[in-house]
C-alpha cells in the first residue's frame, strides 16, 4: 500500500484542487493535490535531517534527435561535488507520459535516495532522470514555444514489453530502485 495519496474533487462537474492545501504535484498534464501518511512505508518520502545530494537541470545536445538542446535531471548525492571518488550511475527512465521532473517531482526520488543513503541501504550514486519524450527539449513551458497543454498518447510501435523492463517503470520509486546494499 502506497502512503503517498492524491486527490482532487469535481464542483458542478469541474475538476479542482484544494487552494489551502500547497502540496501539489503534477504529471503529465494533470496536477493534483497530495498528502502523505506518516509511516514505515512513506518513511523515505519525507525530507529528513540527513546529508542532502544535489539536483541539477543539464542541458546536453542531442543530433541524433535534431535537437541542440534537451534537459535531464541529475541527482548527485551529499559530499559528490567535494570527492574524486567515481560513483555508480542509475539511469531512472520515467513511466509513459512523464518527463524529467517525474522522478524528481512525483515520485519524491530525491527524498528517497538521500534518506536511503544515509540509512546505509543503498549505495551513493548519481542518478540520471532523461527526458524519454524525443520530441520535446524539456518538460512544457520550459523550453521555448512549449507553451501547450501535454497529451498523453503511446506511438503504436509501442506495446509496453520495453518500458517495463526499464528500472524506472513508475511506481513511485519504492520497488524500482534495485541499488540497495
Amino acid at each position: 500500500m502506497n502512503e503517498l495519496h492524491t486527490y482532487c474533487f469535481y464542483v458542478d462537474g469541474m475538476r479542482m484542487l484544494v487552494p489551502s492545501n500547497v502540496y501539489m504535484i503534477r504529471d503529465i498534464a494533470t496536477y493534483t493535490n497530495y498528502f502523505l501518511v506518516d509511516g514505515e512505508l512513506s518513511q523515505n518520502y519525507f525530507v529528513c535531517e540527513v546529508p542532502h545530494g544535489t539536483v541539477s537541470k543539464v542541458w546536453y545536445p542531442s543530433p541524433t534527435l535534431g535537437m541542440e538542446r534537451r534537459r535531464m535531471t541529475v541527482y548527485t548525492p551529499a559530499g559528490y561535488e567535494d570527492s574524486n571518488k567515481q560513483y555508480p550511475v542509475l539511469y531512472l527512465l520515467h513511466g509513459a507520459g512523464g518527463d524529467e521532473n517525474a522522478w524528481s517531482e512525483l515520485g519524491r526520488a530525491i527524498q528517497i535516495f538521500d534518506n536511503l543513503i544515509a540509512q546505509g541501504k543503498a549505495e551513493p550514486m548519481i542518478v540520471v532522470m532523461p527526458n524519454g519524450n524525443g520530441a520535446q527539449e524539456a518538460v512544457p513551458g520550459e523550453y521555448p514555444n512549449s507553451m501547450y497543454k501535454p497529451s498523453f498518447a503511446n506511438p503504436k510501435t509501442m506495446e509496453g514489453s520495453f518500458e517495463k523492463g526499464l528500472s524506472g517503470y513508475h511506481e513511485v520509486c519504492g520497488k524500482s530502485l534495485s541499488y540497495y546494499k
